[in-house]
């Protein structure tokens, strides 16, 4: 996922198929940042690229 974050918004709000990940790790790479979301078990009966995401404030 390739989004910028806008006003408001918090990287650890994120859900995946509804479920909110275990840990939020946040890394700069060239000047920009960066999260890594963690999730232990993620949960999803989609295939591929198709999983919802959400990104709420």
């Amino acid at each position: 996922m390739e989004e910028e974050l806008k006003k408001g918004e918090s990287a650890e709000a994120l859900t995946v198929e509804g479920q909110k990940p275990d840990a939020v790790i946040p890394y700069e790479e060239n000047g920009k940042k960066w999260y890594f979301w963690y999730f232990t078990d993620l949960q999803s009966d989609k295939e591929g690229n198709e999983l919802e995401y959400t990104l709420k404030q």
